[in-house]
C-alpha cells in the first residue's frame, strides 16, 4: 500500500472523527468534534486526486452546542449524508442530521432526536428506499443495544423516526457498535461488545 502526504483538514484539536464517501459528487466528508469551537460537530469536504487530498471549502458546523461519537452513512439514492451522534448539549440524546454536499461545501437540515436518553456509540447504515438504520447503546434503558429506522425527506433535508425502538441486545449491555447492510440478502448485520459476556 502506498500513501500520499498527510494533509491537515482541521487546524484545531479534534475528537471522534468519522468518514464517508459521497459517490454522487466524488467527495470525502470528514466529521469531527471541533474542540476549538466549543466541541461542536463539524464536517469538511475533501477532494481526492491521485494520492493527494484537499480541503478548500468552509467548515460545515451542524450542531449548536457540544456533541460527539459520530457515525455517518451516505444515501446514494438521494445524494445525502446522514450523521448520527450524541448531542451532549441536549442531555446526551441520540440525534441525527441530513447534509448535502455542494461543490466543496456541505449544508445541513435540522437536528432530529431519535433517542430521548443518553446515547452512546451510534452506528449507521443506509439500506435503500430513503431508509437509514441507526444502532446505539441506550444508557437510559440498561445500556441495551437498540436500533431504529429513519426516513430521509429530501424536500427539507430532514430525517424522521416514526417507527419504534427495537432491542437487539435485550439481555446484556452493548457498546462499540457497528452496523452494515448486506445488499445481497437484504439484511442488516450488527456487531457489538457484549459487556455481560
Amino acid at each position: 500500500t502506498t500513501f500520499g502526504t498527510e494533509v491537515l483538514f482541521k487546524n484545531a484539536t479534534i475528537a471522534d472523527p468519522a468518514l464517508i464517501y459521497d459517490t454522487t459528487n466524488d467527495k470525502v466528508v470528514v466529521i469531527c468534534k471541533d474542540q476549538g469551537n466549543n466541541n461542536r460537530g463539524t464536517a469538511r469536504v475533501g477532494t481526492v486526486a491521485g494520492l493527494g487530498i484537499t480541503f478548500t471549502g468552509p467548515d460545515g458546523v451542524f450542531t449548536s452546542g457540544a456533541s460527539g461519537y459520530y457515525a455517518a452513512t451516505f444515501d446514494s439514492d438521494n445524494s445525502r449524508v446522514v450523521i448520527a451522534y450524541q448531542d451532549t448539549a441536549n442531555n446526551s440524546y441520540g440525534t441525527a442530521i441530513v447534509g448535502t454536499v455542494t461543490g466543496v461545501g456541505i449544508t445541513f437540515g435540522d437536528e432530529v432526536v431519535f433517542n430521548s436518553g443518553t446515547t452512546w456509540h451510534p452506528s449507521t447504515a443506509y439500506v435503500g428506499s430513503s431508509k437509514v438504520v441507526v444502532a446505539y447503546r441506550d444508557s437510559s434503558n440498561n445500556n441495551y443495544g437498540t436500533a431504529r429506522v429513519g426516513t430521509i425527506d429530501t424536500s427539507d433535508n430532514s430525517i424522521g423516526f416514526d417507527g419504534p425502538e427495537v432491542l437487539f441486545a435485550s439481555g446484556n449491555s452493548a457498546s462499540y457498535i457497528s452496523v452494515v447492510y448486506d445488499t445481497t440478502s437484504d439484511r442488516v448485520v450488527i456487531s457489538y461488545q457484549d459487556n455481560d459476556s
